[in-house]
């Protein structure tokens, strides 16, 4: 069964860390009307490392490498995983 809202990213930015971990930035937009969704849980597949996006659907996470995946998820709404 399809959601109407899917979520999409945009913008991953990545910048290198003094602690060889990335730091990855994007926002989370709904795929119907193009707003950010705020409250989106962003994980890094496999690990407990997380954050959730702000008002405007933006987050900054740290990753492992640049190998890793990012799990997207959002009540009512289909999960996503996208690479880094």
């Amino acid at each position: 069964m399809r959601k109407v809202l899917l979520l999409t990213v945009m913008c991953l930015a990545l910048v290198g860390s003094a602690m060889a971990q990335i730091s990855v930035s994007g926002t989370v937009i709904s795929e119907s009307d193009g707003l950010g969704l705020p409250g989106v849980t962003v994980l890094e597949k496999g690990t407990t490392r997380g954050a959730l996006t702000d008002f405007e659907g933006k987050y900054t996470i740290k990753v492992s490498s640049e190998k890793s995946v990012l799990v997207f998820s959002f009540i009512g709404l289909t999960t996503v995983e996208e690479p880094v």
